[in-house]
């Protein structure tokens, strides 16, 4: 069977194995890992395994409860699971130097170091993320605990499991959150084009410096974090409508995206 936890778990690790809930050790191989997504996958020699029903992240609203499983500090005797709440959507962290997660879903529920890697559930024991407990202890911020969503876990399970690497999308731009007024105030309410290098998949596209994109793939963008969220949910080589501003102008621009490291 496989086993879903995080990238940092398993980093560096000479060797691996997997405790059950039963007690039962099993060592585990490494089928691949994704630091982009802090997943991994490993794969276990045991038949009876019983795959977890997945709910969906998209469709959560702050409030709802949300049951962490874990193993905090090593500790012996079975996993712990804690409660709480969804405390809000689609946030954006910094986890290391330069690496940096986006879209998560963030609860109440005490993740403590050693739980990373655990399953973040509904109410009716659905996955709705993998847990990842860096940003607790690096934040140093008690109360928050943070989830890569399930609709991202997915996606980035199967590539792992085919091929042992994840295809990651890249637009080609460089840009920042644009923002407009409105009665005093401002909004957030896409993402501006400030450069298109020379190989950019969005250049190439028809898209043009000075335009501010506000969805891609169907999925609304209002800030640059929405950006990287949505394309952690697509692949290399995949032809995707982009919306965006030009002037005054509304367009739907069909872009064929790129790849991370191409």
């Amino acid at each position: 069977g496989y086993i879903v936890t995080n990238h940092h778990v398993v980093a560096g690790a000479s060797s691996l194995s997997v405790v059950f809930a039963d007690g039962a050790r099993y060592p585990a191989v490494l089928i691949g890992s994704d630091p982009l997504t802090d997943l991994a996958v490993l794969r276990v020699d045991r038949r009876d395994l019983t795959p977890i029903d997945l709910g969906s992240a998209d469709t959560l609203t702050i409030g709802e409860p949300a049951i962490a499983v874990g193993n905090p500090l090593g500790l012996e005797g079975g996993p712990t699971v804690s409660a709480g709440i969804v405390s809000a959507l689609d946030r954006a962290l910094d986890v290391r130097a330069g690496e940096r997660l986006y879209g998560l879903v963030q609860t109440d529920a005490p993740i403590a170091p050693g739980s990373s890697g655990g399953a973040l559930v509904d109410a009716g024991a659905r996955l709705i993320g993998i847990t990842t407990a860096i940003a607790v202890s690096d934040v140093g911020a008690e109360g928050l605990g943070f989830a890569v969503p399930v609709e991202t876990v997915v996606g980035v399970v199967e590539d792992l499991i085919a091929t042992g690497r994840v295809a990651h999308a890249r637009l080609g731009i460089e840009g920042t959150t644009a923002w407009a007024r409105d009665g005093g105030a401002e909004y957030p309410v896409g993402v501006g084009v400030t450069r298109l290098p020379s190989d950019s998949p969005y250049g190439a596209s028809g898209g043009s410096v000075g335009d501010v994109i506000t969805s891609i793939a169907g999925r609304r963008v209002n800030t640059i974090d929405d950006l990287f969220a949505a394309l952690r949910r697509l692949r290399a080589n995949q032809s995707i409508p982009v919306e965006v501003i030009r002037g005054d102008q509304s367009l739907v621009l069909q872009v064929a995206l790129g790849g991370v490291g191409s």
